[in-house]
């Protein structure tokens, strides 16, 4: 079992992205699974991600997209090669969320070697990733879709 799969070695993660993305630590995203091929992440059913409703925000759906979308790409990607910006989201409201709810995004078998080969023939790259998001039944609550430019930091100016 790889370290980022144990209960510690998800944990550790949890807290390296809590403090390198503020923003993403009121909603207490939980690491439930990080490989190569999928990752799952659990957003609980708290005050800070209800809107007035009192059913799950449409903001802290999105936002549980686009962290596992991100997290599968820097998994199959090295990060300190290539710089990863999220440049559009498109989310589907299917149901509403009243329960936790669990994003799940899954990369293609020929993932990487896509993306490696294209990036060392082109300036930048796009992929679109989508994440679909279940409650605790089941039930397919949103899908959010998220393309992310990819570029070799060499490549990348410098202000």
């Amino acid at each position: 079992m790889d370290k980022s799969q144990t209960r510690i070695g998800l944990a550790a993660i949890e807290k390296v992205f809590k403090f390198g993305i503020p923003f993403n630590s009121p909603h207490k995203i939980k690491m439930r699974t990080i490989s190569k091929e999928q990752v799952e992440m659990e957003l609980p059913f708290i005050r800070a991600n209800k809107n007035h409703l009192g059913t799950m925000h449409a903001c802290a759906i999105a936002t549980l997209g686009e962290f596992a979308a991100g997290l599968v790409i820097i998994r199959n990607l090295e990060p300190t090669k290539y710089r990863v910006v999220m440049t559009q989201l498109n989310v589907e409201y299917i149901k509403h969320g009243s329960s936790n709810l669990v994003g799940i995004c899954k990369s293609g078998q020929i993932f990487t070697e896509q993306l490696t080969a294209e990036l060392s023939s082109t300036h930048s790259s796009s992929v679109e990733m989508k994440t679909e998001i279940l409650n605790t039944s089941d039930d397919l609550i949103a899908v959010v879709i998220t393309t992310w430019q990819l570029k070799d930091w060499i490549k990348v100016k410098k202000h």
